[in-house]
């Protein structure tokens, strides 16, 4: 079977253009008010008659596709960045901050516009008149440079091709950083350093005054040069140590003997204090601590049980010593 011949190149006598972020902001092209908006926009840049149509596709919907007629002028007009602050005669809310970006399409025809699912919308005469007085600037204000969007962000694939260098001069690129060790580099790293501002950090040691811009004299590892000063200031009072057994709260009725009710760590009181919670009282240890006094109460608990319970039978208490070693560990 012989290959299907290809499609010769159609001229329709047409410029085909890509709008990134069209006005008005986020437009919904099926509602007759936007697109009346949208023709009027593009009117008034560059004039009615040379406005065809129009595309949208809802799936791109930060772009819309224009068909102008080739006999127009100079396409410097529409092309490159249109700031909303400049052509809106008084722009509303966030409408300052907006930017429209015009440039070729990758399309050529009408057929490969629409073969890619783009719906066209044709130019009805009644959309460029308007009831009150023109939102836009009169004359309307010159167009600048801008780079193509990347494809993904507002257009689902490659739309826009570079705006022509003529009427469009990119912005002057900066200096290339120099090859690191030669001469030119330690130049450019010391005017880099010299613009970073130094940041002072506290450390252990240094005092507080210090990261105020105090003088040298009074930084951390300095002597203070007035020796009679330092004869007459007293020394601040230091707080007490915390203990990990100060203050204990006494326990309930019938706690265990020996450990009664803790308030300091003295030797006055240590010599009433239960020999193993002796042992076991020490301010990094407060692990063993509660392991001892688990064990103590434990303890304490099995022999008032067998003290005043009557039921003394043996493997009662076999039993109920297992369950209560069982739930405190």
């Amino acid at each position: 079977m012989p290959k299907r011949a290809v499609t010769p190149p159609i001229d329709d006598g047409a410029k085909y253009l890509t709008v990134v972020y069209p006005y008005p902001s986020r437009p919904n092209m099926e509602f007759e008010s936007h697109r009346k908006l949208f023709v009027q926009w593009v009117a008034a840049c560059i004039g009615s008659r040379y406005l065809r149509a129009f595309y949208h596709k809802p799936t791109s919907p930060g772009s819309i596709l224009l068909e102008i007629d080739e006999s127009l002028p100079d396409f410097k007009q529409i092309l490159g960045a249109h700031k909303w602050s400049e052509f809106l005669t008084a722009p509303q809310g966030d409408d300052a901050k907006h930017v429209s970006k015009v440039f070729y399409c990758t399309y050529n025809s009408d057929r490969l516009v629409q073969k890619n699912g783009w719906k066209r919308i044709d130019i009805k005469e009644g959309w460029f008149k308007s009831k009150g007085p023109s939102k836009f600037a009169s004359p309307y204000p010159p167009t600048r440079w801008c780079d193509i969007p990347q494809v993904g962000n507002v257009i689902q694939n490659d739309l826009c091709r570079p705006l022509p260098g003529g009427n469009f001069p990119p912005p002057p690129s900066s200096a290339p950083t120099p090859v690191v060790g030669t001469p030119e580099w330690l130049e450019y790293k010391r005017q880099r350093d010299a613009k970073v501002p130094v940041v002072r950090t506290w450390t252990r040691g240094t005092p507080p005054e210090s990261l105020r811009g105090a003088p040298p004299s009074t930084a951390a590892g300095s002597a203070p040069t007035d020796q009679s000063a330092l004869s007459h200031t007293t020394p601040a009072a230091q707080p007490a140590p915390r203990r990990a057994w100060a203050n204990v709260a006494a326990g309930p009725v019938g706690f265990p003997p020996g450990l009664s009710r803790v308030t300091s760590t003295s030797s006055s009181q240590g010599s009433s204090m239960h020999p193993a919670m002796r042992a076991a009282i020490n301010p990094y240890r407060p692990r063993m601590v509660c392991m001892k006094l688990k064990s103590l109460l434990l303890e304490a608990t099995l022999k008032e049980l067998s003290t005043h319970c009557l039921w003394g039978h043996g493997r009662f208490w076999v039993h109920l010593r297992r369950r209560l070693v069982r739930s405190s560990g």
